[in-house]
């Protein structure tokens, strides 16, 4: 695998999937963001081995502001692991 050459060692997948926004316009609903996403998530962990833990996963109403910095935050602590 290239990871490993590269010294890498693995690969890991974070996304963040909207598809209703509640805020006024110029946003609009969206039809398949978070379809897409899971469907992003689910080729790259079958067919390339991507680690892709679900509380890396935000979507809709669980994508918040707070979430995705605290989701950042702990993706830069080397104590989580990744």
């Amino acid at each position: 695998m290239a990871a490993e050459a590269d010294g890498i060692g693995r690969y890991v997948f974070v996304g963040v999937g909207i598809d209703s926004f509640h805020v006024e316009a110029p946003w609009k609903s969206l039809a398949n963001a978070v379809n897409d996403l899971e469907g992003v998530r689910e080729v790259l962990q079958e067919r390339y081995g991507f680690e892709s833990r679900d509380e890396w996963v935000l979507t809709n109403t669980a994508a918040t502001k707070d979430a995705i910095l605290e989701l950042l935050d702990n993706l830069s602590d080397p104590d989580t692991g990744i």
